[in-house]
């Protein structure tokens, strides 16, 4: 680093003093190149005799007054000697010039690079530390074999990635090619009973080991060391390489308690080894208990991984280790947090873990069937089909209610879900997370996935622990597959609700007022994999008494209207797109739109046949609810036929004008808008109107769009930019919204919004839209 650093001087002072040449022969902005003068050795006094001049009679430059030098920092004494003659042409290859020539006068410079400060500085700016004495090198590889029924290609992709702790420097590359996937994985570390230094290159500090035992007592584990004295199990600790998870001696108390006293060496004279009424049974137990916390061979935290198993004495059980980065970075063992790591002895490792581990040798699901207040969450495990997923092998997390909790439920829930209704399975996949959680990383507040997919938040606040508002009453029940935390309530999560239970829980009550008038409740409740377009209260709001009332009274047109809202199958709004139809159990398509506001696209609509969607992707466990504006009308015909079915006559003059054109077939085929006129619009220009049946065609042309347009795509101008829409005249439409968000189209506003047909959409105005004269 400081020799790049020290090129840069040299070359920007360079730079600096030839520039100064160029000012004083005032030749800047001349386009006749000057002759340059030579680059001076810095280190030597500046002569002006050794300046080129030119033959245009430039004068000689100063010399430098006597004395003063233009030399180097004093960062190398060896010299630099060379002299470049430069061109301007040619200054960027000199610049190559001057860098080669100086790495070539390092060359020389052996006893600087041998000196150890040296040395240490150039492994201070790189960080490599690795590189010194006394780190240890070891290597491991892995294969995995992609599935034979899989396509492959003539591709090998490899990646590499290194991560250093400050005490380990770790290597992995990855490598696929022709269906074998490789990692290959590098770990440098201190060697046995050695440590780093700080700002040392290697690992430089010898330590003073001993025994495991003596080691343990350094750590001040006293009542670990006494418990493992007691059990006959010091012969194997003195005799073998291995690694202990050693408990704090706080830790031993809390387990212990009152009733099992902290055991002691067998040959204390005086003292009883354990207090109980079966000794040689409490001997066993201790026994394993304290195998269980040891582990064959010297294992390091930087041969740690995720979800690794470590194998135990005590043969049947395991220890589980997880690392976690977030919310803070710890190494749990078995859900015990390893306060500190790497303790070495001449023939081992200590860890110290702030919870004695208990032995594992129970999968989750072993847990909840021995456990007799998880009655009630076995029965409803095994009617989900759950229990072989619990029992396999993995890394599960399960928050287990109570029966307390079950019995806590509303009879008919808790009904449906001892009988396997009710969205069972997603109830209680809600309770089962993809990784062991521990306890221990739990702070403030956090989330985490489950096998639903969705998240769980997890809370700490005062000591006490909640999952999604349920107590953690018991945390930490290790299995080998996972663990075990019990909590106080049933969680029920949205993805476990009915399709009406999301509609009563969003408050759409007049929406469930409509469904119990009709007698559908019971009948809908059957439906699966189902579309819901939910109006809300305010939709139903926009509807006149009367019309509500008729709804109320007439269960068949409740009936069917509310069939119209209900398609199939289960549609998520990414699914919905511009133009997309979704058939109804009613019979009519349901079609889709999206608006994107002018110009900058800010605001996004997306519509079921025009009522715009205000909530989407509500996941029931038998379908998905999207809340929408408006009321959705089943369309009675095309747009011809709608036209004509206005009771009041509203548009004859229309229809006349249509069939005189002939257009009337247009309006019965195809994707169409129309902005109807109503009779009274046309009262305005009634004379105005000749009987040129070309002209009346381009009018009425000028009043439809090939194309879906809801009222909810039409937003108000921005100035200077504004929405148009191309007519079937070819001529522009302007759209807008004025200061009371009525929509405009032209001069016209729309009284009358989305009018569904079967082939499109009818928008009435109280004006006839007249094509404007071209400026040009």
């Amino acid at each position: 680093m400081l020799c790049k650093v020290g090129f840069l001087a040299l070359l920007a002072l360079a730079l600096v003093c030839e520039c100064g040449a160029w000012k004083k022969r005032g030749r800047w902005g001349n386009r006749r190149r000057p002759a340059y003068g030579k680059f001076r050795d810095f280190a030597k006094p500046w002569h002006g005799e050794d300046v080129a001049e030119e033959k245009s009679g430039l004068e000689k430059e100063p010399k430098p007054t006597k004395g003063t030098e233009a030399t180097r920092d004093g960062l190398f004494k060896k010299e630099f000697n060379f002299k470049l003659d430069l061109d301007f042409d040619d200054l960027a290859e000199s610049w190559k010039d001057i860098i080669d020539a100086g790495k070539k006068e390092l060359k020389g410079a052996k006893k600087w690079w041998d000196k150890d400060f040296f040395k240490q500085l150039m492994w201070k700016a790189s960080g490599s530390w690795w590189k010194g004495p006394n780190v240890c090198v070891s290597r491991s590889e892995s294969n995995e074999t992609t599935d034979d029924s899989e396509i492959t290609h003539h591709v090998s992709l490899q990646s590499s990635v290194c991560d250093d702790t400050g005490t380990t420097y770790t290597c992995t590359a990855r490598m696929s090619a022709y269906g074998l996937k490789k990692t290959f994985t590098t770990v440098h570390e201190c060697c046995h009973g050695f440590e780093r230094e700080k700002d040392k290159l290697g690992c430089t500090k010898e330590l003073d080991l001993v025994d495991l035992i003596a080691t343990a007592r350094r750590l001040e584990a006293t009542k670990f060391v006494q418990a493992v004295q007691s059990t006959g199990l010091t012969e194997t600790l003195y005799s073998s390489n291995v690694t202990m998870f050693v408990p704090t001696d706080e830790a031993f108390e809390k387990y212990f308690k009152t009733s099992l006293p902290v055991p002691v060496p067998r040959d204390s004279p005086g003292k009883s080894i354990l207090i109980t009424k079966d000794l040689e049974k409490m001997a066993n137990e201790m026994e394993v208990l304290m195998e269980s916390h040891l582990v064959e061979g010297r294992v390091k935290t930087s041969s740690f991984k995720d979800e690794q198993l470590l194998d135990t004495i005590y043969e049947p059980s395991k220890i589980r280790i997880n690392l976690y980065q977030r919310p803070e970075q710890i190494i749990t063992a078995n859900c015990a947090r390893v306060t500190s790591s790497d303790h070495q002895a001449t023939n081992g490792v200590i860890h110290v873990v702030d919870k004695v581990l208990k032995p594992t040798t129970l999968t989750v699901m072993d847990i909840v069937s021995k456990d007799p207040q998880l009655s009630s969450l076995k029965t409803v495990l095994g009617k989900a089909g759950l229990v072989k997923t619990l029992k396999q092998e993995g890394q599960y997390t399960l928050l287990a209610p109570t029966n307390a909790a079950f019995a806590k439920l509303a009879p008919e829930s808790r009904k449906k879900l001892m009988n396997g209704q009710n969205c069972l399975a997603n109830v209680l996949k809600y309770h089962i997370l993809s990784n062991v959680i521990c306890s221990a990383i739990i702070q403030g507040k956090i989330k985490t996935q489950n096998v639903l997919d969705t998240f769980v938040n997890l809370t700490r606040t005062e000591g006490k622990f909640f999952a999604d508002g349920a107590q953690i009453v018991a945390r930490d029940i290790m299995g080998t597959n996972g663990v075990v935390h019990i909590i106080d309530a049933v969680l029920i999560p949205q993805e476990a609700l009915s399709i009406w239970e999301i509609a009563e829980k969003e408050g759409a009550t007049k929406a469930l007022d409509l469904m119990n008038t009709a007698g559908l409740l019971t009948e809908f409740e059957k439906l699966d994999d189902v579309t819901l377009f939910l109006p809300t209260n305010n939709a139903f709001e926009k509807l006149p008494n009367s019309a509500m009332r008729a709804l109320l009274e007439s269960p068949r047109e409740a009936r069917e209207l509310l069939q119209y809202h209900i398609a199939t199958p289960k549609k998520q709004s990414k699914d919905l797109r511009k133009g997309t139809t979704i058939s109804t159990i009613l019979g009519p398509n349901i079609t889709m739109n999206e608006y994107i506001s002018v110009p900058f696209g800010l605001k996004y609509i997306q519509t079921a046949q025009c009522s715009g969607i205000v909530k989407k992707n509500l996941e029931g466990c038998n379908g998905v609810v999207h809340l929408v504006d408006q009321i959705l009308v089943p369309p009675v015909g095309d747009i011809l036929k709608t036209l004509k079915s206005d009771t009041y006559g509203n548009f004859s003059r229309l229809l006349t004008l249509l069939l005189t054109t002939g257009l009337d077939k247009e309006l019965q085929t195809g994707e169409l808008t129309l902005f109807a006129p109503t009779n009274q619009a046309f009262e305005y220009i009634y004379r105005e109107i000749g009987e040129d049946r070309d002209q009346l065609k381009a009018l009425l042309k000028h009043h439809m769009v090939q194309q879906r347009l809801c009222c909810a795509g039409i937003f108000r101008r921005h100035f200077p930019f504004g929405q148009t829409v191309k007519a079937m005249d070819r001529k522009f439409l302007s759209l807008n919204r004025n200061r009371y968000n009525v929509p405009t189209v032209g001069d016209a506003y729309i009284t009358s919004c989305d009018t569904m047909a079967t082939n499109g959409i009818i928008h009435v105005i109280d004006r006839v839209l007249t094509p404007r004269k071209s400026w040009v």
